[in-house]
């Protein structure tokens, strides 16, 4: 999981997206609307749309690898 607020701020929107309409969606510009900067904001966190995404799957995957909560 992203640490620092933009990270964090991308990483939310990005998975919101994602989850309503599919890896289509996640483009930079519609991330960058989503979270109020432009979509060059993002390169300085991502170097592509292929490692944001990445991102988010290496999110899922800790998701679901994840211990249950006791």
């Amino acid at each position: 999981m992203p640490t620092n607020s933009s990270n964090r701020k991308i990483a939310i929107a990005s998975r919101r997206l994602l989850d309503k309409e599919g890896t289509e969606a996640v483009t930079m510009r519609r991330v960058a609307k989503a979270v109020g900067i432009t979509p060059m904001a993002i390169y300085r966190h991502y170097p592509d749309r292929a490692a944001l995404l990445n991102s988010l799957a290496d999110e899922g995957f800790e998701e679901l690898v994840a211990p249950p909560p006791i």
